[in-house]
Protein backbone atom coordinates (compact mmCIF):
# COMPACT_ATOMS: atom_id res chain seq x y z
CA UNK A 1 0.00 0.00 0.00
CA UNK A 2 1.50 3.47 -0.89
CA UNK A 3 2.05 6.09 1.46
CA UNK A 4 -0.75 9.25 1.01
CA UNK A 5 1.17 12.40 -1.57
CA UNK A 6 2.13 15.27 -0.12
CA UNK A 7 -1.15 17.70 0.48
CA UNK A 8 -0.29 21.55 -0.94
CA UNK A 9 -1.66 24.32 0.30
CA UNK A 10 -2.46 25.82 3.53
CA UNK A 11 -6.39 25.20 4.64
CA UNK A 12 -6.95 29.07 4.14
CA UNK A 13 -6.24 28.68 0.41
CA UNK A 14 -8.96 25.78 -0.15
CA UNK A 15 -11.44 28.15 0.41
CA UNK A 16 -13.84 30.36 -1.21
CA UNK A 17 -16.73 32.55 0.52
CA UNK A 18 -19.16 34.81 -1.92
CA UNK A 19 -21.22 36.98 0.58
CA UNK A 20 -24.69 38.71 -0.65
CA UNK A 21 -26.80 41.35 0.32
CA UNK A 22 -26.41 40.48 3.96
CA UNK A 23 -23.95 37.71 5.71
CA UNK A 24 -26.88 35.33 6.23
CA UNK A 25 -26.56 35.17 1.90
CA UNK A 26 -23.79 33.03 0.73
CA UNK A 27 -21.82 30.77 -1.32
CA UNK A 28 -19.02 28.77 -0.30
CA UNK A 29 -16.74 25.80 -1.36
CA UNK A 30 -14.07 23.77 0.11
CA UNK A 31 -11.05 22.43 -2.18
CA UNK A 32 -10.24 19.02 -0.24
CA UNK A 33 -7.22 16.22 0.11
CA UNK A 34 -6.86 13.96 2.17
CA UNK A 35 -3.64 12.81 0.54
CA UNK A 36 -5.60 9.97 -1.62
CA UNK A 37 -8.03 11.78 -3.35
CA UNK A 38 -9.65 15.54 -3.85
CA UNK A 39 -13.00 16.83 -3.92
CA UNK A 40 -15.19 19.57 -3.44
CA UNK A 41 -17.97 20.39 -1.31
CA UNK A 42 -19.71 23.57 -1.57
CA UNK A 43 -23.17 25.04 -0.84
CA UNK A 44 -25.22 28.10 -0.83
CA UNK A 45 -28.25 30.09 0.54
CA UNK A 46 -31.94 29.99 -1.62
CA UNK A 47 -32.75 33.38 -0.73
CA UNK A 48 -33.57 36.97 -2.44
CA UNK A 49 -29.86 38.49 -1.69
CA UNK A 50 -28.02 34.72 -2.21
CA UNK A 51 -26.60 33.74 -5.58
CA UNK A 52 -29.06 33.91 -8.24
CA UNK A 53 -30.88 31.03 -9.53
CA UNK A 54 -28.99 30.65 -12.79
CA UNK A 55 -25.64 30.45 -10.93
CA UNK A 56 -27.10 27.62 -8.82
CA UNK A 57 -28.91 25.90 -11.89
CA UNK A 58 -25.27 25.97 -13.77
CA UNK A 59 -23.33 24.61 -10.40
CA UNK A 60 -26.02 21.54 -9.97
CA UNK A 61 -24.96 21.20 -13.90
CA UNK A 62 -21.45 21.26 -13.65
CA UNK A 63 -21.23 18.77 -10.77
CA UNK A 64 -23.43 16.48 -12.57
CA UNK A 65 -20.52 16.27 -14.95
CA UNK A 66 -18.47 15.26 -13.00
CA UNK A 67 -16.78 19.09 -13.24
CA UNK A 68 -15.25 20.69 -9.98
CA UNK A 69 -15.64 25.30 -9.27
CA UNK A 70 -12.16 26.86 -10.09
CA UNK A 71 -13.61 30.34 -9.90
CA UNK A 72 -17.00 31.88 -8.95
CA UNK A 73 -18.52 35.39 -8.15
CA UNK A 74 -21.88 37.32 -8.37
CA UNK A 75 -22.98 40.25 -7.05
CA UNK A 76 -25.98 42.11 -5.83
CA UNK A 77 -27.39 43.01 -9.02
CA UNK A 78 -27.46 39.49 -10.47
CA UNK A 79 -24.93 39.40 -12.54
CA UNK A 80 -22.75 35.94 -12.51
CA UNK A 81 -19.62 33.91 -13.78
CA UNK A 82 -18.31 30.67 -12.93
CA UNK A 83 -15.35 28.80 -14.22
CA UNK A 84 -14.97 25.34 -14.06
CA UNK A 85 -13.38 22.06 -15.48
CA UNK A 86 -12.88 18.07 -14.22
CA UNK A 87 -9.46 16.75 -11.97
CA UNK A 88 -7.43 16.00 -14.82
CA UNK A 89 -7.78 20.00 -15.93
CA UNK A 90 -10.02 18.64 -19.56
CA UNK A 91 -13.51 20.25 -19.93
CA UNK A 92 -12.90 23.57 -18.31
CA UNK A 93 -14.93 26.53 -19.52
CA UNK A 94 -16.84 29.52 -18.17
CA UNK A 95 -20.20 30.26 -17.58
CA UNK A 96 -22.12 33.66 -17.20
CA UNK A 97 -25.88 35.22 -16.85
CA UNK A 98 -27.44 38.17 -15.30
CA UNK A 99 -26.15 41.00 -17.78
CA UNK A 100 -22.15 40.66 -17.20
CA UNK A 101 -20.50 39.23 -20.88
CA UNK A 102 -17.12 37.80 -20.92
CA UNK A 103 -16.10 35.67 -23.71
CA UNK A 104 -14.27 37.80 -25.24
CA UNK A 105 -11.85 38.43 -22.54
CA UNK A 106 -9.20 36.09 -23.39
CA UNK A 107 -11.22 33.25 -24.98
CA UNK A 108 -13.49 30.73 -23.31
CA UNK A 109 -11.98 29.85 -20.04
CA UNK A 110 -11.79 32.59 -16.92
CA UNK A 111 -9.40 31.82 -14.78
CA UNK A 112 -10.01 34.85 -11.85
CA UNK A 113 -13.15 36.80 -11.96
CA UNK A 114 -14.86 39.68 -9.62
CA UNK A 115 -17.62 41.76 -10.70
CA UNK A 116 -19.45 44.64 -8.69
CA UNK A 117 -23.02 45.91 -9.36
CA UNK A 118 -23.06 49.58 -11.19
CA UNK A 119 -22.74 52.44 -9.09
CA UNK A 120 -25.59 54.50 -10.25
CA UNK A 121 -28.16 53.42 -12.89
CA UNK A 122 -26.12 55.35 -15.70
CA UNK A 123 -23.27 53.32 -14.98
CA UNK A 124 -22.71 50.03 -16.58
CA UNK A 125 -21.96 46.64 -14.32
CA UNK A 126 -18.24 46.44 -13.43
CA UNK A 127 -16.33 43.33 -13.88
CA UNK A 128 -12.66 42.68 -14.11
CA UNK A 129 -11.05 39.33 -15.16
CA UNK A 130 -7.28 38.60 -14.39
CA UNK A 131 -5.97 36.03 -16.67
CA UNK A 132 -2.49 34.34 -16.10
CA UNK A 133 -0.64 36.19 -13.97
CA UNK A 134 -1.34 39.64 -14.92
CA UNK A 135 -3.21 39.90 -18.09
CA UNK A 136 -6.52 41.61 -17.38
CA UNK A 137 -9.71 43.26 -18.87
CA UNK A 138 -12.21 45.75 -16.97
CA UNK A 139 -15.35 46.75 -17.90
CA UNK A 140 -17.60 49.61 -15.77
CA UNK A 141 -16.49 52.04 -13.50
CA UNK A 142 -13.65 50.62 -11.83
CA UNK A 143 -11.85 53.12 -9.67
CA UNK A 144 -8.65 54.80 -11.13
CA UNK A 145 -6.61 54.08 -8.15
CA UNK A 146 -7.16 49.97 -9.20
CA UNK A 147 -6.84 50.07 -12.44
CA UNK A 148 -3.69 52.09 -12.40
CA UNK A 149 -2.28 49.65 -9.92
CA UNK A 150 -3.15 46.47 -12.58
CA UNK A 151 -1.70 48.23 -15.08
CA UNK A 152 1.57 48.97 -12.88
CA UNK A 153 1.68 45.20 -12.00
CA UNK A 154 0.87 44.37 -16.13
CA UNK A 155 4.00 46.49 -17.15
CA UNK A 156 6.25 44.93 -14.67
CA UNK A 157 6.10 41.94 -15.44
CA UNK A 158 4.51 41.49 -11.76
CA UNK A 159 1.90 38.98 -10.30
CA UNK A 160 -2.00 39.40 -9.21
CA UNK A 161 -3.23 37.75 -7.01
CA UNK A 162 -6.57 38.51 -6.51
CA UNK A 163 -8.96 40.95 -6.73
CA UNK A 164 -12.56 41.76 -4.85
CA UNK A 165 -14.93 43.91 -5.80
CA UNK A 166 -16.39 45.06 -2.74
CA UNK A 167 -20.19 46.95 -2.18
CA UNK A 168 -20.64 48.76 0.98
CA UNK A 169 -24.72 50.17 1.64
CA UNK A 170 -24.50 53.53 1.62
CA UNK A 171 -20.38 53.98 0.91
CA UNK A 172 -20.46 52.60 -2.49
CA UNK A 173 -18.05 50.35 -4.64
CA UNK A 174 -14.74 49.41 -2.49
CA UNK A 175 -11.94 47.06 -3.59
CA UNK A 176 -9.06 44.58 -2.39
CA UNK A 177 -5.90 43.53 -4.69
CA UNK A 178 -3.53 41.69 -3.68
CA UNK A 179 -0.42 41.44 -5.87
CA UNK A 180 3.47 41.60 -5.80
CA UNK A 181 3.80 44.38 -3.91
CA UNK A 182 1.53 43.52 -1.24
CA UNK A 183 -2.16 44.97 -0.30
CA UNK A 184 -4.12 47.69 -0.99
CA UNK A 185 -7.53 48.73 -0.24
CA UNK A 186 -10.62 51.23 -0.02
CA UNK A 187 -13.74 51.32 1.44
CA UNK A 188 -14.22 47.66 2.07
CA UNK A 189 -15.43 48.45 5.44
CA UNK A 190 -14.35 49.40 9.37
CA UNK A 191 -14.35 45.84 11.01
CA UNK A 192 -12.24 44.13 7.86
CA UNK A 193 -10.17 47.23 8.01
CA UNK A 194 -9.31 46.65 11.27
CA UNK A 195 -8.70 42.75 10.71
CA UNK A 196 -6.33 43.39 8.06
CA UNK A 197 -4.58 46.44 10.31
CA UNK A 198 -3.36 43.86 12.98
CA UNK A 199 -2.92 40.58 10.92
CA UNK A 200 0.77 40.06 9.42
CA UNK A 201 -0.51 36.71 7.93
CA UNK A 202 -0.55 36.81 3.83
CA UNK A 203 -4.25 37.53 2.88
CA UNK A 204 -5.78 34.96 0.89
CA UNK A 205 -9.43 35.96 0.07
CA UNK A 206 -11.70 38.58 1.88
CA UNK A 207 -15.34 38.69 1.50
CA UNK A 208 -17.78 41.75 3.11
Amino acid sequence: MSLPRSISGSAGSRIRVILGETGSDYLYYFDEDDGNREWQSLDWTITNGGPPGGLCKQINNMVAKSRHITDVDFDTSGQWCVSGSKRDGSGAHSWWGGGVDVKDSYGPVQKKISLGPSSSCYDAKKCIVLNGRNGYSCSGDINDHLTSRIDRMNKRKKTINFIRLIQITNRGTGYFISDDEGNEWINIGTPLENELKVKNDPVLDVAV
